[in-house]
């Protein structure tokens, strides 16, 4: 299966008092590495948010307008910078839940099967996760049409026809406080490995 990639990497932090959380690191990788390998079969990959966290893969490197708009802006972003791909589906991550690739593996099976606009995961409580699905490209982009600052991705999704597929609990739990972090083994960055180097971004 071909598909491109959107991983979402910016945002305020606020409840982490600020503190870049792309840089956390668990296993001695960031969280932007993590969501960048959970991704790794993408073949075009694009990060939304500064362009100045190291990864191991060439990204294309975009800013929602207006800054900080959301991550329903941020989606539309992405989706324009991959206005030019030639694939029909689109994997969405978000880079602060970082053990989402067994979740993907789930996704990328349900995909296969023809007929709905999305598939998105839901864990035990059957709470959706739209930052967390593999959606038809044009579907997706026809919802996120207009301005996105501040409207919910949960509105933008609204009018897909979406298949849930029911994924481990943890690869819904995603890193918004300090608590969040500790509970998932989360910390801040140390130095980074040896394999993870400076890469060329492209910019859109």
């Amino acid at each position: 299966m071909h598909f491109d990639a959107i991983v979402l990497a910016g945002g305020r932090s606020r409840r982490l008092g600020g503190a870049d959380k792309r840089t956390l690191q668990l296993g001695g990788l960031t969280l932007l590495e993590l969501a960048v390998r959970a991704v790794a079969a993408a073949d075009t990959v694009v990060a939304v948010g500064p362009a100045d966290v190291p990864t191991s893969r060439p990204m294309r490197w975009v800013l929602e307008d207006p800054p900080f708009g959301g991550p329903a802006a941020a989606l539309g972003a992405g989706l324009r910078a991959l206005a030019d791909s030639r694939h029909r589906l689109v994997v969405v991550a978000a880079c602060d839940a970082p053990l989402i690739r067994p979740a993907l593996d789930l996704l990328y099976e349900a995909a296969q099967r023809p007929g709905p606009d999305g598939w998105v995961a839901v864990g035990s409580d059957a709470r959706p996760q739209p930052l967390l699905g593999i959606y038809v490209r044009s579907a997706l982009a026809a919802g996120a049409r207009g301005p996105l600052d501040g409207t919910s991705v949960h509105a933008l999704v609204a009018g897909l026809r979406l298949e849930y597929v029911e994924v481990p609990d943890e690869a819904t739990r995603d890193v918004d406080t300090w608590q969040d972090a500790a509970e998932l083994g989360v910390g801040p960055a140390s130095s980074p490995r040896p394999d993870v180097g400076t890469r060329r971004a492209d910019s859109t």
